[in-house]
């Protein structure tokens, strides 16, 4: 890179001066008698009044841009061999640009694809926390049920033990139904 700073150093004109300070010129000049130099817009008008002064011809004409140092050989070539090493760059981050707009492509299409998969799951949670629900009151039912029917247990375990304990029947004698008391008469 410095070789290409002094290829363009070399291609720009060096800056031209004015001829009574350090400021650029603008204009060139040329008094009557031949003594020429360069000005800048204030010693321009500087000449013009001085050349009124001494009833003398001053001509002052703009300054023509220069033209551009010729290169040398080794010069354009150095050129023409950065420009194919850029152009060469140019190619290598076209396929890199070109590899990542694909790698984006593909990474934007499993987003949706994991978005979509999001929403699926999030709707199977929500229909698994209905059951879940509905489950869980179908089990306080039960455990309901259970605690009236172990209640009910307990009472005919109590019902059974005053039975047990009780003097058992007398058999039925011939002629008289089961069930029947028989009647002193």
């Amino acid at each position: 890179m410095p070789q290409e700073e002094i290829v363009t150093a070399r291609t720009e004109p060096p800056p031209r001066i004015c001829s009574s300070c350090d400021k650029p010129a603008t204009v060139a000049y040329r008094w009557e008698w031949g003594e020429e130099g360069l000005a800048c817009p204030e010693h321009a008008a500087t000449l013009q009044q001085t050349a009124g002064n001494l009833n003398r011809t001053v001509t002052v004409s703009p300054l023509q841009p220069l033209a551009p140092v010729p290169l040398e050989r080794s010069e354009r070539i150095q050129l023409h061999a950065t420009i194919l090493t850029l152009e060469a760059e140019l190619g290598d981050a076209k396929a890199r640009g070109l590899q990542l707009y694909n790698s984006n492509v593909e990474l934007s299409r499993q987003v949706q694809l994991l978005n979509m998969r999001e929403t699926e799951a999030k709707a199977q949670l929500k229909d698994a926390d209905a059951v879940n629900t509905a489950l869980g009151a179908k089990l306080e039912e039960s455990e309901t049920q259970c605690a009236e029917l172990a209640e009910e247990v307990g009472r005919l375990r109590t019902l059974a033990q005053f039975v047990e304990e009780r003097p058992p029947a007398l058999p039925p004698q011939s002629g008289q139904q089961p069930d029947q008391h028989v009647v002193d008469g």
